[in-house]
């Protein structure tokens, strides 16, 4: 068999390749969700992909810090992290907002507090189109659904 072991994802058959592969990776104090998705299911190629992904889970912790500067700039310069951070400080009550944030800091606006909290959830591949990475970001699971998405391509 023409396997490839990744340390995250386990073996995959190269010569019978899915179209996706899901996994959950132990992520600091929290579990990650993977999965990765091809279209082009030729080994060689799913072989280099898989290689990428392992590089790039490697540095997870690197990728992140680098991800959150620039999260942080964006709620600067009031883009989407701006309104997605305002939408929770709105739409969550007052009890589910005391488990987040300590609304009595007035040092610290609610706001930065939350955006304090945005943790990585999920990590997915999209191999084919540039070597994408999609990472879903959240404030709280237990009282949203919605995310927060950063895109990464590999424009080379």
């Amino acid at each position: 068999m023409n396997k490839y072991t990744s340390p995250f994802f386990g073996d995959i058959n190269l010569d019978k390749v899915k179209e996706d592969y899901d996994a959950e990776f132990k992520y600091e104090d929290r579990t990650i969700e993977l999965d990765i998705n091809f279209e082009n299911k030729a080994a060689a190629v799913v072989k280099d992909r898989l290689i990428e992904i392992d590089a790039f889970l490697n540095k997870l912790k690197k990728q992140e810090t680098e991800i959150k500067a620039f999260i942080a700039l964006d709620f600067k310069n009031e883009g989407v992290t701006k309104e997605y951070i305002e939408h929770h400080a709105e739409e969550l009550d007052a009890a589910e907002l005391d488990t987040l944030v300590d609304r009595t800091n007035k040092e610290q606006p609610i706001e930065e507090q939350l955006l304090s909290k945005l943790y990585l959830h999920r990590v997915g591949f999209y191999p084919d189109n540039n070597f994408s990475a999609i990472l879903d970001f959240h404030i709280t699971q237990e009282f949203s659904d919605e995310i927060l998405v950063v895109v990464i391509e590999n424009d080379s």
